[in-house]
């Protein structure tokens, strides 16, 4: 979650310097400072005519005079009292610090002063919360018009109260892609909030079209000429819109990417959603693998003369474990590599001596009936000779 300071840090952190250098016997220096805040807010550090035991913070607002509408003036006198002077030349709003007459809680004094801008915009929303106090237990009082502060030159805040709630909108505008970036993740985090705390106020955003508070008003019809501008509808449609061309909404102001299914994105545990815990889970299955693969070698062949030779090794290996089979096992209570492989050897051999012998004797035979059968076409072939000779003397 994106925490925001509501004070200055540069400006108490300023102030803060500056007294403590007084405190500790030094003696005050020449100030001149000037600081930038968000919305086009200037702070000036200064002395008052040139006294440096004297510190002015001046703050200059655009929209000052809209913010005197609701009290502001009054609200300040109340938060500051002495303290406030007339405002410096070119600002709203002045409060002055005596280095030689400091209160002895000074540092709720500098604190104070940082909140100078969020004391100027507080005004408004106390106004409203009474407003809303007041419907709540009256119900039949008129409701108030609606404040609207342009806090920027093209952006502007409405707020309103009804009996149960008072209602913050922000026209805002977007234009550099970085800010729309920013943005987007700025109000999903505002969004998201809601789900770490029960207690945090509702944030919705949207720039299609306005909200349900500010429908047919006039306020809508500014916001929705705004839209029509070109630059600013390309804008907001690209990057503020919670919605971009290639994302999808799965319920109001919450969009996931195009062609994500909708219950990924269902709340399966309280505070973690479908896909985080299939995140989560599939992690862990790495982990495993990894510690896996990390005890265990595991090598995969990578050549055809490999593949071929882990099959000779494996048919190798079974014909080893097939031999070792046939040893008893009273013969194994001693047995070792070197043993089994002299004793398998042994067996072999005789093997191999046995299929000789055997080869010689059907060669034996072989031999024997081919001197037989050599003899018997021989004899005949001789008395067909004789028979011939004896023809011839006659």
């Amino acid at each position: 979650m994106i925490l925001l300071e509501i004070h200055n840090r540069i400006l108490e952190e300023t102030l803060s310097n500056k007294i403590k250098n007084v405190l500790s016997g030094h003696k005050p220096e020449s100030t001149d400072v000037v600081i930038a805040d968000f919305d086009g807010v200037l702070f000036h550090i200064s002395n008052l005519s040139g006294d440096k035991s004297k510190i002015r913070i001046s703050i200059l607002l655009k929209f000052y005079k809209q913010l005197q509408e609701h009290g502001a003036d009054e609200l300040l006198i109340r938060e500051y009292g002495p303290y406030l002077i007339a405002p410096e030349n070119g600002y709203n709003v002045s409060v002055l610090i005596d280095l030689e007459n400091l209160p002895e809680d000074w540092e709720s004094l500098v604190k104070k002063v940082a909140l100078l801008k969020r004391h100027c915009f507080a005004s408004v929303f106390e106004k409203y919360f009474d407003f809303q106090e007041e419907y709540y237990d009256s119900p039949g009082t008129q409701l108030q018009k609606r404040a609207v502060i342009q806090y920027r030159d093209e952006e502007t805040m409405y707020v309103e109260a009804k009996s149960d709630r008072v209602t913050v909108v922000f026209s805002t505008i977007f234009k550099d892609e970085d800010d729309m970036v920013i943005g987007k993740l700025f109000l999903q985090e505002l969004k998201e909030g809601r789900r770490a705390s029960h207690t945090a106020p509702q944030v919705l955003f949207n720039h299609r079209e306005p909200p349900l508070e500010l429908q047919d008003s006039e306020a809508a019809l500014l916001i929705m000429k705004e839209m029509d501008e070109p630059t600013i509808k390309s804008s907001l449609s690209s990057s503020f819109s919670p919605c971009s061309p290639n994302e999808i909404a799965i319920q109001p102001g919450d969009c996931v990417e195009g062609g994500v299914e909708k219950w990924l994105e269902d709340e399966a545990l309280p505070g973690f959603r479908v896909w985080q815990l299939a995140g989560i889970i599939l992690s862990i299955l790495l982990s495993v693998l990894i510690g896996l693969c990390c005890c265990f070698r595991f090598r995969v062949p990578r050549t055809k003369q490999e593949i071929e030779a882990d099959y000779i090794r494996k048919k190798i290996t079974e014909s080893f474990r097939h031999e070792l089979s046939k040893i008893s096992n009273t013969e194994m209570d001693d047995m070792d590599l070197k043993k089994a492989l002299s004793k398998i050897q042994n067996k072999f051999d005789m093997e191999i001596h046995e299929v000789q012998r055997n080869e010689e004797a059907t060669h034996k035979n072989i031999h024997g009936l081919r001197s037989r059968f050599n003899a018997i076409f021989s004899g005949v072939h001789f008395i067909k000779q004789v028979n011939s000779n004896t023809d011839n003397i006659i």
